[in-house]
């Protein structure tokens, strides 16, 4: 197993920590931030998606609107 090595040579335990730490947190935050992002972006499209596979040429429209029961 190789040791992580820093341009002033190897992390000693509490650097090593530090760095682990940092990038647990970016990893929570980009995870967070894409997921929201997706949310957002994709839910508008996939709901005329459904919403068109549902009633196709207006089918199961009730005073206008789609219901799916």
């Amino acid at each position: 197993m190789s040791e992580t090595v820093s341009e002033d040579g190897p992390l000693d335990g509490a650097a090593l920590g530090r760095a682990r730490r940092a990038w647990y947190v970016y990893d929570w935050a980009n995870s967070a931030y894409v997921t929201t992002t997706a949310t957002v972006l994709f839910s508008p499209y996939l709901t005329a998606v459904a919403e068109a596979a549902a009633c196709p040429g207006g089918a199961g429209e009730v005073d206008g609107v789609c219901r799916v029961p």
